[in-house]
């Protein structure tokens, strides 16, 4: 029931169509890596690659009664005002490497740059580390 409605007019339903959420997206990558040999105790894993993605989203009202005033007790319905239709597209680079830099030490480092068709560019990064203390413990 929506109240709201029903404060308003006397009466209500008791169903509803609330709306709809629908979405896509596809995705297409390119990834390439290999090892290189530069004398440290493992070689250096280089990897570097490319995404594009294409994102869609739709999202279609409820009926009337689903979203007046306060909306179906149970579960408010889409209003117009939210209702609508919407595309991204992003493409994107990374770039990742990785070696030990001795038997017990292990780092890596990585960036990816993406540009959004709807907001720009977004620059990411990571470091990280591992230290093997024994074949048991790692930190």
């Amino acid at each position: 029931m929506n109240s709201s409605l029903y404060a308003a007019t006397g009466s209500s339903p008791t169903s509803f169509y609330n709306g709809t959420y629908e979405t896509s997206q596809l995705v297409a990558n390119l990834n390439l890596s290999r090892n290189f040999d530069v004398g440290l105790p493992a070689p250096l894993s280089f990897a570097f690659g490319f995404e594009h993605q294409s994102q869609k989203l739709k999202i279609r009202q409820g009926d009337d009664a689903s979203w007046y005033g306060q909306g179906a007790v149970a579960m408010p319905g889409i209003s117009p005002l939210n209702a609508g239709s919407w595309d991204r597209n992003s493409l994107a680079s990374y770039l990742d490497l990785e070696t030990k830099l001795t038997e017990k030490l292990t780092v890596s480092a990585a960036a990816r740059h993406e540009n959004y068709s709807d907001f720009g560019n977004s620059l990411s990064g990571s470091l990280a580390g591992r230290y093997d203390f024994n074949p048991q413990v790692a930190l």
